[in-house]
């Protein structure tokens, strides 16, 4: 029988080291205690009705309302948290109507990869430097009973904090994680974003609900719809008619 020698057992015990030093643990969510969350008009938002991811789009592609029925087409998942999740790390709970919290966490591998369960795509790379988002949905139909929110942190001059880019996980970092949290987030595409007592950042979709004391606010994302053949017919033969002098 041949033993190894001693370097390669001790090349055996450090390569492992190695390996987990090139993880970045990414944790992201609301804040450690309950804060109101609402629907577009006001009410509660009920956690066991909705689901919140993190991800990425697809590259060269940048959500806006214009394009809203295509986001689901070009969204990367890197971690979720849904009403059935099994996974400790990741919960959703509400304390007193309209008052919850959303925690997740999932590690970055060195080849860039999420180690979540919930990833669109086992070994997907996700590249460094990508803008990540929070989506917030109860149903990813678009159609008058779509609730979203969607959520970034595209400017560190505007909270104070991280802008939510995806990091380098083997590029030597001292620290083993980051942390995205809520309050960070500066823009909305759909939905709102405040701090308690004032809006931070208030996107497209439909509202009623005025209020300003909530963190998160998701709207109706029901999208316009476009004029019909038939209307844009009449409005041509309308423009053709001679005009009386």
């Amino acid at each position: 029988m041949i033993f190894p020698s001693r370097p390669l057992a001790a090349l055996g015990l450090f390569l492992p080291l190695v390996l987990a030093q090139s993880e970045l643990q990414i944790d992201w969510g609301s804040a450690g205690v309950t804060e109101k969350m609402i629907l577009s008009d006001g009410t509660a938002l009920q956690p066991a009705e909705f689901v919140v991811e993190i991800g990425v789009f697809e590259p060269g592609f940048t959500p806006t309302m214009a394009n809203i029925v295509l986001w689901a087409a070009n969204w990367r998942t890197f971690d979720a948290i849904t009403p059935a999740d099994l996974d400790d790390s990741d919960f959703w709970t509400d304390d007193t109507d309209p008052d919850a919290l959303f925690q997740g966490s999932a590690n970055l591998d060195a080849l860039q990869h999420s180690d979540s369960e919930d990833a669109a795509v086992p070994f997907e790379e996700f590249a460094v430097g990508a803008q990540a988002y929070i989506w917030v949905y109860n149903q990813l139909e678009l159609d008058s009973a779509a609730q979203w929110a969607l959520l970034t942190s595209a400017d560190d001059t505007v909270t104070g904090d991280a802008v939510w880019s995806i990091p380098d996980a083997d590029a030597g970092h001292t620290q083993t994680s980051v942390s995205w949290q809520l309050s960070q987030a500066d823009t909305a595409i759909v939905g709102a974003v405040g701090d308690g007592t004032n809006i931070i950042a208030n996107g497209g979709g439909t509202v009623t609900d005025t209020s300003t004391d909530f963190v998160l606010r998701l709207h109706g994302a029901e999208p316009v719809p476009e004029p019909s053949v038939a209307l844009l017919a009449a409005l041509a033969a309308l423009l053709a008619l001679p005009r009386r002098r």
